[in-house]
């Protein structure tokens, strides 16, 4: 069983996020855009999916999954029941739900393990610096007449 506690903690770990409230209910935000929210109430949460994966969710568990009403669980959000979750699978739901939100190189450096060597460019040290183009000039018009 997970408690909501336990989905503020997995939603926090995750980078850049914040917590904030949208009408009255705690939500979770990664550069200022909502991943999820949770009841304030019961021990249910909302997470933005991706549709297959919302869709799969529900098929096999209707008593947990649910997509929310509207044009929202069209896009994806979803509504759990956090009660029967495990939290090894709920710690992956979260995730999922962040990176549909979060910027491609926030989550890139977020999936890439720390021990993965970084490719960076970097110049040979005493390498001679390129020299700043000079402002180009139109040649002078010679006042002779143009010929056809």
């Amino acid at each position: 069983m997970v408690t909501r506690a336990q989905f503020a903690k997995l939603a926090l770990a995750l980078p850049e996020t914040a917590q904030a409230s949208h009408f009255g209910q705690p939500d979770f935000r990664v550069r200022g855009k909502i991943f999820a929210n949770l009841d304030r109430a019961l021990e249910r949460a909302v997470l933005k999916l991706q549709k297959d994966l919302q869709l799969m969710l529900v098929a096999s568990r209707p008593e947990v999954f649910v997509p929310a009403s509207g044009a929202w669980g069209n896009a994806g959000w979803t509504q759990i029941e956090l009660g029967p979750l495990r939290l090894a699978e709920l710690r992956e739901l979260v995730a999922d739900a962040w990176r549909q939100i979060a910027p491609p190189r926030l989550v890139q450096t977020y999936d890439t393990p720390a021990d993965t060597p970084r490719v960076t460019t970097q110049k040979k040290p005493g390498a001679a610096r390129s020299k700043p183009a000079k402002a180009r000039t139109r040649p002078a018009r010679s006042k002779a007449p143009r010929t056809r």
